[in-house]
């Protein structure tokens, strides 16, 4: 899963307004900017496979990042980095949203992704609409806009902040769509460098987004 990811962020943001939004949408694909991490120090493998439908990651080895205890760790890692660092003054309960927006990545790859999330020992689950292109598009399409319509009907947001949000998600949907039809690259490292950029540049561009806004 891609975009679907930052629908999360969106509904924490619709639930506690004051919390930044680039952090939730750093939150949003935390697991995976780990991921990126360490599959180019060589802790996690994948390998491409092109004949593979819609995605060609063949995702074989990833257990500190997407098992399902991993994902409670890193929302536990989360949640106490958040806590810790005086200039975000966070309250108790957004350091939670935010933790809850990281374990939510487990949960939504779970419905893309092939049999390689680890539940324990060696058992792999995923639904695997990565083998469906159009489903998994319309499912992440879908996702986005549910979260988009849900912080809308919020009347503690503007005007502007709610076109800014939506202007956002219809750029997290071209995204997706581009992502089916641009070239894929070639190797492993060129991949992930390219994913965490993408990672990191939508943060940012959550980051402007909330300035000049009271919320």
């Amino acid at each position: 899963m891609f975009v679907g990811h930052y629908s999360a962020s969106i509904v924490a943001k619709a639930v506690s307004p004051k919390t930044p939004l680039w952090l939730l949408l750093v939150a949003a694909q935390l697991v995976d900017i780990f991921w990126t991490s360490f599959v180019l120090l060589g802790i996690e493998k994948v390998r491409l496979d092109f004949s593979l439908l819609s995605n060609p990651l063949d995702l074989y080895f990833m257990p500190f990042t997407h098992s399902l205890a991993a994902t409670f760790f890193w929302a536990v890692i989360a949640y106490v980095l958040v806590r810790l660092i005086p200039r975000l003054n966070l309250t108790v309960k957004q350091s939670f949203i935010i933790a809850a927006v990281v374990a939510s990545h487990w949960l939504l790859d779970l419905i893309v992704h092939r049999h390689d999330l680890l539940v324990f020992d060696d058992i792999k689950v995923g639904l695997g609409l990565w083998n469906y292109p159009i489903i998994a598009l319309i499912v992440e399409v879908m996702l986005v806009a549910a979260s988009v319509i849900f912080l809308c009907t919020k009347s503690s947001f503007s005007y502007l902040y709610k076109r800014r949000v939506i202007v956002f998600a219809l750029v997290l949907v071209i995204l997706q769509i581009s992502s089916m039809f641009r070239a894929i690259p070639n190797t492993v490292s060129l991949l992930v460098m390219t994913s965490f950029s993408i990672y990191i540049g939508i943060a940012i561009v959550g980051y402007f987004m909330d300035r000049k806004v009271k919320f």
